[in-house]
């Protein structure tokens, strides 16, 4: 192919000065990412000024250039064509267009251009390569017709028609691809390539019968004309027609061809319908038939091989094939966008999909749906359910479509089955939404909550459910339940009063003032369960255990419904080691219909602590899980994650003795019980830090452990505030480094001895929080030590708000503006979705609930949009690493 000579074009195309400031500046921006070779960059800013800017030489020449560089010539074809036409006196534009022709396999257009290169600049400097490649193109180019089927002596003008208007398909410009079809098949009726074109024509303008009769019409006089086959069964899947597509998909897979081009359509049919298998056939046979030769090798072909691997758990082929793909067309979306949502955490992942949204849902489908929507009042109960199971009543296809579109659907497509399937709730919908949940496919939070609707609607089975959670299947507990925010209880002022300065006084340590201000408010209302519970707790913070539990079992007798009563019993009973009476006092929650927030965050701490105390940390993860979906903002989600990603400690001191694999508990072992205060005898190091001496320390008795060859036990030890406060920083970040509980460790008998407390389990946990806000993000890598560095420069960095400034100040000082990104969470509403590219300006605000506020812009809409929910384009950039770090901060916050 001719080569471009971008120093000459560009010394012949100045910018002159007059041109509008904000497309000098997108030049501007567009220009510098190409001196840096980010190309697919570039064309999307080039591309966005394109539409605002239309036919500007100045934009249509960097894109070029850029489309040459991502090896994209068909893009690259069609802006020839644009630039050519403001422009018909250009050789060099000329030369290149017909270079294009000749890689994108239009031999007739390609031979025209050469033709009238040669014949209006013969003594241009690149005309002897040009009559040379002529002169090897009309030595074929009569074999390439009759291979056409369109042999004779108008041969070459129908073969031009027919590439020029397969030219205009691929530029969007149907309704003249049409026309030029139509004229050719005026004179050739029974041209099969001209009629396979103007059937997608047909399918693409929403005239779906149009497209299958002229599908089946070519397949009437060529049986096996695998386009025709591949378009007929895209076609009848599209349009909701499965079972059928699937017969034709048979016959397609039978088709026996030495075009390259064969394997390509078939994989592309064969996507559509989901047969993974059927299609890594395709690129098996490609492959044994030397059609993946890099001359030959189509990158569309790598990208579907590489979807179906990836489903069928082939990873590393997948990977190795989107690599393939990449190399041959740099600037394929569907490579680039798959590849980049798995390197999400793998319960985030929508990859891997075939085909965009575009490729699944009509654009007029998804405009009957908006406007039904619309119509729809808001305060009516039901009515967006009734419009849409109208809309699907109208659009039979798209029902058929939603559970394709649940199982390899793009992000955009999924969340689009998603809303309207649970808008819905037709039985057919109620269906897909199981099938989803009980899937691998899609985000967890997504199968989650089609889980939850299915579950609702009756539709889950009874009991723990297998349900597939980051990344591996996990026993889950759905429950029917319906979380509410109206208040649980109405206390007189006074009353209240002195029940929120007790619980003040809880959180800051000081459990018997908080005793003094419940007894206060009894006396004023003696039955009150929820007082009743807090005097309970302020009772236990104080030591007095067997004081507490009466108070609440009490309390449980008097009001058994009472959750709060109920579950904090059962953390005393797991506390004393009592956890099949703790299971017993929590099953009958497991059956009820209705939570207060509050409630179900208390019910799940209790669960998690069995679940643990029973050694079932998937069980305890799982809820977690659960937890975490419905009420995301709870405070001890937090705690939670970290506790359960550490491995344990006992483990870790002693993993390396084969023989040790069972621990029993006992309540008691050399005159200890859980709760006692002991003190580190002299001369006692840390076991995983030999260098700490440890010597004076002082903890509470957490665990009585010992493993069942041994004869001594092991004493597990929770650090009191005061040791805590002495522990060298660098110890803390080694632990946090190794992922040990540097709050907690495991001790032999003869290494402590009893000792008098010195603080309250309050100054334990005021110390941890501290400690925490200084040293936890070190815990997960270089990347959380970048996090701590920010959040140790905030004035409070145990106030989130604070730390939030922090990360204000720290990302406008660091962030490189303007850089593209794009929306990479899924949005339940707005006019921004999951896959849309953006131009970031600069840092707008700062909000509690959606943390910092960029102002973007997409086309010519600007928008405010939460960082949290963007990634940057360029993964490489610093941009790129800044806001990630971020983003882990935000979301785990």
């Amino acid at each position: 192919m001719s080569k471009k000579r971008r120093k000459k074009r560009r010394s012949r195309r100045k910018t002159v000065s007059r041109l509008p400031q904000q497309l000098l500046a997108g030049l501007g921006e567009a220009e510098a990412l190409m001196q840096r070779k980010r190309w697919s960059e570039a064309a999307q800013v080039l591309t966005d000024l394109d539409r605002r800017y239309p036919d500007r030489v100045e934009v249509l020449t960097n894109l070029v250039n850029t489309y040459y560089e991502l090896n994209d010539i068909r893009r690259y074809e069609a802006v020839c064509r644009r630039l050519l036409k403001i422009t018909p006196n250009d050789p060099d534009l000329t030369l290149m267009l017909a270079g294009a022709y000749m890689t994108n396999l239009r031999p007739a257009l390609a031979l025209r251009t050469f033709r009238r290169f040669l014949d209006r600049w013969p003594d241009h400097e690149r005309a002897d390569d040009a009559r040379q490649t002529l002169a090897e193109l009309e030595a074929r180019i009569d074999q390439i017709l009759v291979d056409m089927g369109l042999p004779g002596e108008d041969g070459l003008e129908l073969a031009a028609l027919h590439e020029e208007a397969q030219s205009l398909m691929e530029q969007g410009d149907y309704s003249q691809a049409r026309r030029v079809e139509e004229q050719l098949l005026s004179r050739r009726p029974d041209f099969a390539p001209a009629l396979n074109n103007l059937s997608q024509i047909h399918f693409v303008g929403g005239r779906v019968d149009q497209a299958i009769a002229t599908a089946q019409r070519v397949l009437a006089f060529d049986p096996d004309n695998f386009h025709a086959l591949s378009n007929l069964t895209r076609y009848l899947c599209l349009s909701g027609r499965v079972d059928e597509a699937k017969e034709w998909a048979e016959r397609l897979k039978a088709v026996e061809s030495e075009a390259v081009d064969v394997w390509v359509k078939k994989a592309e049919a064969l996507s559509y319908l989901g047969d993974d298998q059927g299609v890594l056939d395709a690129f098996a046979g490609a492959e044994e038939a030397g059609h993946l030769k890099p001359s030959l090798g189509d990158p569309l072909l790598y990208h579907l091989a590489a979807v179906a691997a990836m489903r069928l758990g082939r990873e590393d082929d997948a990977r190795r094939h989107w690599r393939q793909a990449s190399k041959l067309a740099p600037g394929l979306d569907l490579v680039r966008d798959n590849l980049a949502d798995l390197r999400r955490p793998v319960g985030e992942r929508h990859a891997p999909w075939a085909f965009s949204f575009a490729n699944w849902v009509s654009e007029k489908a998804i405009r009957d749906l908006a406007a039904q929507l619309k119509s729809v009042p808001h305060q009516e109960e039901g009515a967006a359910s009734r419009a849409a199971q109208r809309y699907l009543r109208q659009h039979p296809e798209i029902a058929s479509l939603v559970p394709l579109l649940l199982d390899r659907g793009d992000p955009e497509g999924r969340g689009f089955a998603l809303r309207l399937a649970q808008m819905a709730k037709t039985p057919e919908m109620l269906v897909a939404l199981r099938d989803f949940a009980l899937s691998q496919r899609g985000p967890d939070e997504m199968r989650m909550e089609a889980a939850r609707v299915a579950s609702e609607a009756g539709l889950m089975p009874a009991g723990p459910v297998r349900l597939w959670v980051q990344g591996k299947w996990r026993e889950i507990l759905l429950m029917g339940f319906e979380l509410h925010s109206e208040p649980l209880w109405e206390h007189p002022p006074q009353v209240e009063k002195w029940l929120t300065e007790a619980t003040s006084a809880v959180e800051r340590g000081e459990a018997d003032r908080a005793e003094r201000l419940i007894q206060r408010a009894l006396e004023v209302e003696p039955d009150a369960p929820d007082l009743l519970t807090n005097l309970a707790i302020a009772c236990g913070l104080q030591g007095r255990q067997q004081e507490a539990e009466a108070i609440l079992r009490q309390t449980l007798e008097r009001h058994p419904d009472d959750v709060f009563a109920r579950t904090a019993l059962a953390h005393l009973c797991l506390i004393m080691g009592e956890t099949d009476e703790a299971e017993a006092l929590l099953e009958p929650l497991l059956s009820r219909q209705r939570f207060h927030f509050s409630e179900f965050g208390a019910f799940c701490d209790v669960q998690i602590e069995l679940f643990l105390a029973q050694g079932n940390r998937d069980a305890a993860r799982s809820w977690l899980d659960v937890w975490a979906t419905v009420d995301p903002e709870h405070p001890a989600i937090r705690r939670w994650r970290k506790r359960l990603r550490k491995p344990s400690l006992l483990q870790r001191l002693f993993g390396r003795r084969p023989r040790r694999r069972r621990v029993k508990k006992k309540p008691r072992i050399a005159g200890y019980r859980e709760g006692d205060v002991v003190r580190v005898r002299p001369g006692t190091v840390c076991p995983d830090a030999p260098e700490l001496d440890i010597s004076g320390w002082q903890g509470r008795v957490t665990d009585l452990t010992w493993a069942e060859d041994d004869t001594e036990p092991v004493i597990g030890l929770a650090w009191d505030s005061l040791s805590l406060r002495a522990m060298p920083a660098w110890f803390i970040e080694d632990s946090e480094h190794k992922g040990l509980d540097w709050s907690r460790i495991y001790l032999e008998l003869d290494q402590i001895e009893p000792a008098e407390p010195r603080d309250t389990e309050q100054d334990v946990a005021q110390a941890q929080r501290e400690i925490e806000a200084s040293f936890w993000w070190f815990g997960i890598g270089p990347e959380g030590e970048n996090i701590q560095a920010v959040v140790n420069s905030a004035a409070d960095n145990t106030d989130e708000w604070q730390v939030m400034l922090a990360w204000e100040k720290h990302l406008r000082q660091s962030l490189r503006l303007p850089f593209e990104a794009e929306v990479d969470e899924f949005q339940e509403r707005g006019p921004l979705q999951a896959g849309d590219r953006l131009t970031v300006l600069g840092i707008e605000d700062v909000d509690e609930l959606y943390g910092i506020l960029v102002s973007c812009r997409k086309g010519r809409q600007r928008y405010t949009f939460p960082l949290a929910d963007l990634a940057a384009v360029d993964e490489n950039s610093p941009n790129a690493q800044r806001i990630h770090e971020y983003r882990v901060w935000f979301a785990n916050r």
